[in-house]
Parts: C-alpha cells; sequence; structure tokens
C-alpha cells in the first residue's frame, strides 16, 4: 500500500487544500466553513465539509488560522502566524 509520503499526488492535495484555504481566509474578519467549501468547489478542489473543518484544526494547531471561541465555525488568519509555517504546512502535506 502506497502511504501519502510516497504518493506525491496526495501531498500535491493537500497543500492545494491549504492554499485554497490560506487564500480566503482575512485576518480581520472571520470566515465560515461553508464560505471555504465553495471556493474550494470553485477551484475545483474535491473535499467535504469535515475535511475543510479538519484542515483548519491543523492549521490552528500551528498558530496560522484562529477560531472564533463564541461561534466554532468562524476562522481567520493569525496577525502573528508562526515562523515554521512552511514546514508546517509540508508535514501536513506527509501525514495527509
Amino acid at each position: 500500500m502506497t502511504t501519502a509520503a510516497q504518493n506525491p499526488s496526495s501531498v500535491s492535495q493537500t497543500l492545494a487544500a491549504v492554499i485554497c484555504i490560506l487564500q480566503n481566509l482575512n485576518p480581520d474578519t472571520y470566515t465560515h466553513t461553508s464560505t471555504l467549501l465553495a471556493a474550494f468547489k470553485a477551484q475545483g478542489i474535491k473535499r467535504d465539509l469535515r475535511s475543510i473543518q479538519r484542515y483548519l484544526v491543523a492549521l490552528a494547531d500551528y498558530s496560522l488560522v484562529e477560531h472564533d471561541n463564541h461561534h466554532p465555525k468562524g476562522w481567520k488568519l493569525r496577525t502573528n502566524p508562526n515562523k515554521y509555517a512552511v514546514e508546517a504546512i509540508l508535514a501536513m502535506g506527509v501525514q495527509a
């Protein structure tokens, strides 16, 4: 069986998903996950809402995005992201 680390397609799909999220979030306003899902569909990225939520949680773990604790479906870019963000994104691609 091929693992994600051995499958470049899996890595590129994960990176495309992460890039789509980062392009569609704003540091000033919160974005709903359904808005991100629409952006994914517009870019031809096939993911469900739960997958997008998992990406967001992982990106939050790496301090790249933050969520509104009063409205868990609201997400925005952090104004002070982790300086190891690129390594974090690449690690996500390998683990996906």
